[in-house]
C-alpha cells in the first residue's frame, strides 16, 4: 500500500499521483472548505461522513472535534482498504469510535446503484442507479441527533451541519 505525507500525517493513497491526493488533502486542513464558525457543534458530536474515500474528511473532524462515534461510508472497494488503513493508524479509538462500511447509500430501501471509478482518481468516482454495489437497506438511527453530516454526491463533497437537536435523516449500513 503506497504511502505519502502531507503536514505531517503519513496517508495510505490509492491514486498514482501526488497531486491529487495534496489537492484534496489541502481542501480539507489548509482552505478547511468543512470549517464553518457558524455552525453550532455540541462537544463530542456523532458524525457521519458519506463518500469517505481514504478518510482525509474523517481524519480532520477527528482532530478539529474529538467526535464521540464516526460513521464513514465508502462505497468502491478499492478504496476502502485505504480508508480502513488511514483510520486505524490516524484516528484515536479511545477518543473516537469509528464505524467504517464498505457500502453506498441509496435514497430509499431497495434501490440499487452503480459505481463508477476513476482508475487514476479516486475523489471523481459517481455513483449511479443500477446495479454493481450492494443494495442497502436504509434504517433510521435510536433517536440518537446527528451533529455533522458529510455527503459526497457525484464528486461534489458538501458539509452539513444541525444543531443537536436535529432529527437524523435515513442511512444505509
Amino acid at each position: 500500500m503506497q504511502r505519502m505525507t502531507f503536514g505531517g500525517l503519513e496517508l495510505s493513497v490509492i491514486d498514482p499521483h501526488e497531486r491529487d491526493t495534496k489537492y484534496i488533502y489541502d481542501e480539507i486542513f489548509v482552505s478547511q472548505i468543512y470549517y464553518h464558525p457558524e455552525m453550532r457543534i455540541p462537544k463530542h458530536p456523532i458524525i457521519m461522513d458519506v463518500g469517505s474515500n481514504i478518510g482525509l474528511y474523517g481524519i480532520w473532524a477527528h482532530r478539529r472535534y474529538q467526535p464521540k462515534e464516526m460513521y464513514c461510508y465508502e462505497a468502491s472497494p478499492r478504496t476502502f482498504p485505504y480508508l480502513e488503513a488511514n483510520v486505524e493508524r490516524l484516528i484515536d479509538a479511545e477518543t473516537t469510535k469509528v464505524h467504517i462500511f464498505n457500502r453506498a447509500l441509496a435514497r430509499s430501501s431497495g434501490e440499487t446503484i452503480k459505481l463508477h471509478q476513476s482508475p487514476l482518481v479516486s475523489g471523481i468516482s459517481t455513483l449511479l442507479l443500477s446495479s454493481n454495489v450492494r443494495p442497502t437497506e436504509l434504517i433510521r438511527r435510536n433517536r440518537r441527533p446527528w451533529a455533522i453530516r458529510k455527503w459526497t454526491e457525484q464528486g461534489d463533497e458538501r458539509a452539513f451541519g444541525g444543531l443537536a437537536s436535529t432529527t437524523p435523516r435515513p442511512f444505509a449500513r
